[in-house]
């Protein structure tokens, strides 16, 4: 890794790591939190990097190697050096920067990241203001694409009442609830 100071940007490359989350602490003036994943997040492990402002940059304060691609990090809200990773194998991390060694405990909650009532079927949202869902076990795995919003989609779940119901959110300040056509035709 190495940190450059190229005007008033402070930049440290993390060769083999691409950054999913960054997060300043609130109770350390600089402190930032970077979760990370290799091959950008499809295969590999995460790291989760501390960094620290100096003169020639940014500076690692420490790391923490996870075996699974770390998609998001927060700070605790009641301790400076506690944090909480999510990975991809669907469980959360609690880290402790005071401690060279981690995570302090691993929650393994998630048996599953996709629909809930079809194993193969997956949703996205994008910047793109578009909602797709996949199949991943077909060779065309683009099933739909849902064109309801006029800014970024930034939220997305699904019903674990109804195998058809989907809600969504986006920046142009709606939250929809809809049954898109791909789920209620019989796969």
């Amino acid at each position: 890794m190495s940190a450059v100071c190229g005007g008033a940007a402070r930049m440290l490359r993390t060769p083999g790591r691409h950054g999913y989350a960054a997060e300043f602490s609130p109770y350390l003036p600089g402190r930032l939190a970077c979760a990370t994943a290799q091959h950008y997040g499809i295969a590999g492990c995460g790291t989760l990097l501390i960094l620290d402002p100096d003169e020639a940059g940014l500076r690692l304060f420490r790391s923490f190697d996870w075996n699974d691609g770390l998609f998001d990090v927060t700070w605790s809200e009641n301790n400076e050096h506690v944090l909480i990773t999510c990975s991809g194998d669907g469980s959360l991390q609690l880290w402790d920067t005071a401690k060279a060694a981690g995570p302090l405990q691993v929650y393994k909650e998630h048996a599953q990241e996709f629909s809930p009532f079809h194993a193969s079927v997956l949703a996205s949202c994008s910047y793109d203001f578009t909602v797709r869902f996949w199949n991943f076990s077909k060779p065309d795995s683009l099933l739909e694409t849902v064109e309801h919003h006029t800014e970024f989609t930034c939220g997305l779940d699904f019903s674990l009442q109804s195998p058809t119901q989907v809600a969504d959110c986006s920046w142009d300040e709606t939250i929809k609830i809809y049954d898109p056509a791909c789920l209620t035709i019989p796969a």
